[in-house]
């Protein structure tokens, strides 16, 4: 009976020598590994796209500004003034035309408007001066800051074509046509041309 206790004990010795064993190595072999924080949902919405800031130039050239921007890289310019008679239509602008040395934009009575007799307004545009770039060519006349620019005047048949001024301000041809415009107005606008 004696060494029944004593088989007894040492069985209890033993299973609480392995539970007590059991439970440290278990906590102390594993290695310790950063637990990243789960990401807490968001319901909040997408930002909303900040309206575009306005600019200097006529808010018709609005929405084509970042056109050109984003693919042009000469100086780009624009006017502020566009004459327009009261009751005229409204005007839209159409990017016709942008690569890294030149713009062009279409302002017609329509959106979209490529050009068309029917919905054609007029023109704006630079361009980068090179040697294969023609000469200016028109009759002189004097644009602000000395700049001296060159009138073509509009010719009429079944339509009337652009009236326009050109000018070559640091290394740059801007020009602006307006159909049937008079020499007048026109010089108003090409003074008019900011940076956007």
């Amino acid at each position: 009976m004696k060494l029944q206790k004593i088989c007894l004990a040492a069985s209890v010795l033993m299973i609480a020598a392995t539970s007590v064993y059991i439970v440290p190595v278990n906590v102390v072999a594993q290695p310790s590994t950063p637990v990243k924080p789960v990401p807490k949902p968001t319901n909040s919405p997408k930002p909303v796209p900040k309206p575009l800031p306005p600019i200097k130039a006529n808010p018709v050239f609005q929405a084509v500004v970042p056109q050109i921007r984003k693919v042009t890289k000469i100086p780009v310019l624009l006017p502020k003034e566009i004459p327009t008679s009261e009751g005229e239509s409204q005007l839209y602008a159409t990017v016709q035309g942008a690569t890294a040395q030149k713009y062009q934009v279409i302002l017609g009575y329509v959106p979209d408007c490529n050009g068309g007799t029917a919905c054609r307004y007029g023109e704006v545009s630079g361009e980068a001066v090179r040697n294969q770039t023609p000469r200016l060519t028109g009759k002189a006349i004097f644009l602000r800051k000395g700049v001296t620019g060159y009138f073509s005047p509009s010719r009429c048949g079944a339509n009337c074509s652009d009236a326009i001024v050109m000018w070559r301000q640091k290394g740059i041809q801007y020009s602006v046509g307006i159909k049937a415009a008079q020499q007048v107005d026109l010089v108003k606008v090409a003074n008019s041309f900011v940076v956007p």
